[in-house]
């Protein structure tokens, strides 16, 4: 069933962009880190799994930047599926960008229909909406589609874990929105909005949540306020894969 609004797609690039101010920052890392993954000399593998479209702005970004990587996009929300197929369809028909309308719960039941090598998930602004109790589910499935020698990487709002810092943290990230022309009004209706974007998730838990998955190395490369991208990779990095389409 489609949670989402028929105009939602239309209205998440100003949002989003209200909500994170420094978004095409945050995308740009997601990016580039996401490609040199890919194209690193342990694996030939092309294959970029997004969790979750948006507006479809990271696919085409990724798409934009590396002319041989193919993504495979997986979204709930068909009305999603539908505005990001019809603005890029150009890459649908090259058949550079191929959506999935699943839930993200399904995760599992995906891997025989990518039928190829999977080096890298992305997961960005995303994870805080998933229940808490389904997080480690939610890893463990992003686990055991990647490649040998796949890592996932995550952009989300997370807090350090003390009360007093997390007030700061959040401080800072309101202020970074009023500098960047939001009202204050507009701010507090986020916060109603969206509580979960400004409670975020304990830094500390969710290192712990990769480990739990099976991830053996977890880094994080981009901090702003209490936005980061995180790169969580599994143990055999020196395993070489194939690419199978």
């Amino acid at each position: 069933m489609d949670h989402l609004a028929p105009e939602y797609p239309l209205i998440y690039p100003a949002r989003i962009r209200k909500i994170v101010p420094w978004y095409e920052e945050l995308i740009d890392t997601v990016v580039k880190t996401t490609i040199y993954i890919s194209e690193s000399r342990h694996c030939n593998c092309r294959t970029v799994l997004e969790m979750g479209l948006g507006d479809g702005h990271l696919a085409e970004c990724l798409l934009s930047a590396s002319p041989d990587t193919t993504v495979l996009g997986l979204e709930i929300s068909q009305h999603v599926c539908k505005a990001v197929s019809a603005r890029l369809d150009d890459y649908c028909r090259q058949k550079r960008l191929k959506i999935f309308n699943n839930d993200i719960r399904e995760i599992g039941s995906l891997k025989s229909q990518i039928g190829c090598c999977c080096k890298v998930i992305t997961c960005s602004l995303l994870l805080h909406d998933i229940h808490p109790d389904k997080r480690l589910e939610f890893l463990k499935g992003c686990y055991n589609i990647l490649a040998p020698t796949g890592s996932i990487v995550l952009a989300d709002p997370m807090l350090t874990g003390s009360e007093f810092m997390d007030q700061i943290l959040v401080d800072d990230w309101v202020k970074c929105m009023r500098e960047n022309g939001v009202p204050a009004a507009d701010i507090e209706k986020l916060k109603i909005d969206d509580p979960h974007m400004f409670k975020a998730i304990n830094e500390e838990d969710l290192v712990g949540l990769f480990y739990k998955a099976g991830f053996k190395i977890v880094r994080v490369i981009w901090r702003h306020c209490n936005f980061v991208v995180v790169i969580a990779s599994k143990a055999d990095q020196n395993a070489r894969c194939s690419h199978h389409e």
